[in-house]
């Protein structure tokens, strides 16, 4: 192998690595043998065990893990988000189970951290924004905590960038009148969540901002209830409308999940008041998501995406992965996909989340501990072959902790259909069919929002 051919199919897959055989060390680690490396999973919904025992088989069978295999250890998810669940999770994972690592969606803080410190391997991703852990927060934590979603930071600092360098100083033509008439004056809204980590804040957003003078005119942080839908209530959003429009704002950079973005709004639905909407959430598409967001602000949305452009079931590297293993296309392996957004959503979370692990395990070598994982990581370069499904380029740049590091302009489009059985109430459009640029290089990227539909939407 050359470097230059990734492990599998996979685009955002590691490189291939030479055919090994000899003496992998045996027990080189807690959970480790010298056949196995088990792995504990908190299973998001019913009836993913199944097919997260599938993407174990297909790593197993598709990897260099150096003579052993994955063995999964699954717990139903319940609730992350009190000391006692976090500790309990914990010590399902390093007492009950014995394992190496845990694949799980992001947490409260408290979780990680008593992992980490109890020295054992997490792989997590952004599940209802994508502002997640920090590097400075994955970094106190290494080699033990690892983040397929573009560290909380170093987004904001995309976002801060595309904005000076496509939208700051221009009229805030998405807006609705009077208020496009007129030049941009920002707000910014910060939901403190577990999600988003202790070091969660706009500092980043802030300074990015301060580099071409677009100094947000209005800063609002509600950390009320750890950051879960009810946390944030229909008065509180209410005022803070009001807040925003007091101070002229005409375009809000929500930093916040998609719930907490609808309830401001509908809000600014209900004093009308209809500015433009910089979002950082994920907008799930399926059942129910897009009457959250009624017309006119719920259509005036749109940011940077890092996580890949969602593309038709058939073309997405985990339902491949799941056939490779030996999934059908229908039958009883399907049947948590059921070709609707919100499980196969789900269920490629799950995926990336492995293909991390999977990637840390391969380029370890035979020796598998957590040092040898997280050097393996960060002295890897990563293929990132072209593809027409515009993924993301992936890797540990400069010693880093998470996996994505670039993004793709976005907007939500009501009249554009999704992929998915229930996604017929809207879709998200990507501009430049899905071109995707790293922090420095915003002042290339080019592309006009909300065009007339149907709009792109990863049909590659």
């Amino acid at each position: 192998p050359t470097g230059e051919q990734t492990q599998t199919e996979d685009p955002q897959s590691p490189p291939c690595v030479a055919f090994w055989e000899g003496n992998n060390g045996g027990s080189t680690y807690q959970g480790v043998t010298r056949d196995t490396i088990r792995v504990t999973v908190w299973t998001p919904l019913e009836g993913f065990d199944r097919l997260l025992d599938m993407f174990a088989t297909h790593f197993n069978n598709r990897f260099q893990f150096y003579g052993r295999k994955l063995v999964l250890s699954h717990h139903p998810l319940g609730w992350f988000g009190d000391t006692a669940s976090d500790v309990t999770r914990a010590v399902e994972m390093d007492e009950t189970d014995k394992s190496f690592a845990g694949v799980t969606p992001p947490g409260q803080s408290r979780f990680y951290k008593e992992v980490a410190r109890r020295h054992l391997i997490l792989t997590m991703v952004s599940w209802v924004t994508n502002v997640v852990h920090t590097e400075k927060e994955l970094a106190k934590w290494h080699p033990y905590t690892w983040q397929y979603t573009m560290a909380g930071d170093r987004y904001l600092s995309n976002i801060g960038e595309w904005i000076c360098k496509r939208i700051a100083g221009k009229r805030a033509k998405y807006a609705r009148s009077p208020l496009n008439s007129q030049k941009r004056r920002f707000a910014v809204h910060l939901q403190k969540t577990p999600f988003a980590g202790e070091s969660a804040g706009t500092g980043s957003l802030r300074a990015a901002l301060s580099r071409c003078g677009a100094t947000p005119k209005r800063t609002s942080v509600n950390d009320s209830g750890g950051g879960f839908a009810g946390s944030f209530t229909e008065a509180q959003a209410d005022t803070e409308i009001t807040r925003m429009r007091r101070a002229k704002v005409n375009s809000v950079i929500c930093i916040c999940p998609w719930y907490e973005e609808s309830m401001l709004t509908n809000a600014a639905n209900r004093a009308g008041y209809v500015p433009e909407w910089i979002t950082t959430a994920h907008h799930p598409p399926w059942s129910g998501v897009p009457a959250s967001f009624p017309s006119p602000n719920g259509d005036r949305r749109f940011g940077l995406l890092p996580n890949p452009m969602h593309v038709p079931l058939q073309r997405e590297p985990g339902f491949q992965a799941l056939r490779d293993a030996g999934g059908r296309a229908t039958g009883a392996d399907m049947t948590v996909w059921a070709g609707t957004g919100h499980d196969a959503h789900t269920a490629l979370r799950m995926y990336r989340q492995m293909l991390l692990l999977a990637s840390g395990i391969q380029m370890a070598g035979p020796k598998l501990n957590p040092q040898t994982f997280g050097a393996g990581l960060q002295r890897t370069r990563f293929p990132n072959p072209p593809d027409p499904r515009r993924p993301g380029k992936v890797g540990f740049i400069d010693g880093d902790h998470s996996m994505i590091n670039d993004a793709a302009q976005v907007y939500w489009d009501r009249k554009t259909r999704g992929h998915y059985v229930d996604e017929s109430g809207g879709t998200t459009c990507f501009l430049e069919r899905g071109k995707r640029y790293k922090l420095g290089r915003w002042g290339k990227a080019r592309g006009a929002f909300f065009t007339r539909p149907p709009c792109f939407n990863g049909s590659v």
